[in-house]
Order: C-alpha cells, then sequence, then structure tokens
C-alpha cells in the first residue's frame, strides 16, 4: 500500500493523525507487519519492510510518533522530498525553515516542525531516518537538547 505523507507539524504525516487507535492506523495504512514494546514500553508497529513505524503513548495508546526510513520515497514537507531531494538541501531547508534546530544523540530535533531528523547533517545515508511527533513529545528531554550549531555545518 503506497500513501503519500505529507507532514503537518503536531498532526502527523498523510492521512496519519496523533490520537489515533491501532485499529484506525490499520485501516489507513495496513496491519503491522510486527509489533514490539519499546525501551519506554510504548508499543511500536512496524510496516514496509521496517521503513514505517508508529509508536503508540503508554498511557493513552495512541498514535504519538511516526517514523520514516529512506525507503519511504513519499515523505515530504512543504514540497520537499525527504528522501528523494539532495539531502543536505533538505537538511538545510528544514533547519532553516525551523529556526532553531536542537541536537540530542546524533538526531536534530525541530521542536518547531515537530520533527527530528539523522543521517542529513552527516551524510550517513544507512542512518537516515525522519520522526514526526505530537506536541509535548520532547518536553521531558528539554534540558537534554543542545543548540545545533550552524556554522560547523
Amino acid at each position: 500500500m503506497i500513501c503519500q505523507f505529507d507532514i503537518k507539524p503536531y498532526l502527523g504525516a498523510g492521512d496519519l493523525r496523533f490520537g489515533m487507535t491501532h485499529a484506525m492506523v490499520e485501516e489507513l495504512i495496513g496491519a503491522a507487519s510486527r509489533k514490539k514494546k519499546g525501551f519506554l514500553g510504548e508499543t511500536i508497529e512496524y510496516r514496509r519492510e521496517n521503513g514505517l513505524l508508529t509508536t503508540y503513548g503508554l498511557d493513552t495508546n495512541e498514535l504519538v510518533e511516526v517514523g520514516f526510513s529512506r525507503n519511504i520515497l513519499e515523505l515530504e514537507y512543504e514540497g520537499i522530498k525527504l528522501f528523494t531531494d539532495p539531502p543536505r538541501d533538505v537538511f538545510s531547508s528544514l533547519v532553516n525553515i525551523d529556526g532553531s534546530p536542537y541536537e540530542s544523540v546524533g538526531f536534530i530535533v525541530l521542536l518547531n516542525l515537530g520533527m527530528t531528523l539523522t543521517g542529513f547533517h552527516d551524510d550517513d545515508i544507512y542512518q537516515r531516518a525522519v520522526t514526526v511527533f505530537e506536541r509535548g513529545r520532547w518536553d521531558g528531554e528539554l534540558s537534554d537538547l543542545k543548540p545545533f550549531d550552524l556554522v560547523n555545518f
């Protein structure tokens, strides 16, 4: 099942919306090929050769985050094709649109856009991935975030 995933900050991607149940997500994008508990105890479902991950909140059991690996070519934000446009251009555009990027253990956190990036700033194609998340998802980590230094990029 192929769908277009246009990122809508803090709302979701494509037809996926934060707050959806497992059943609602399955109806839209099909059954998960596997499920597991993440280190926070949240349920993570894998689809599309593990390139599309949906994470459900521990207490709510509702969609809180969607992860995309580089094999999900239909991912876009405002016309930027995240996995088919040149990675440095994608990265530069997104951090400039966000205006206040942070870094945390190899991830670039774009709080104004509700997404994280990895593998773009260090040109690591095998680690290249994007997550979109619900508002408040990173609130507990704010003190650990370091402003990303664009000068060295």
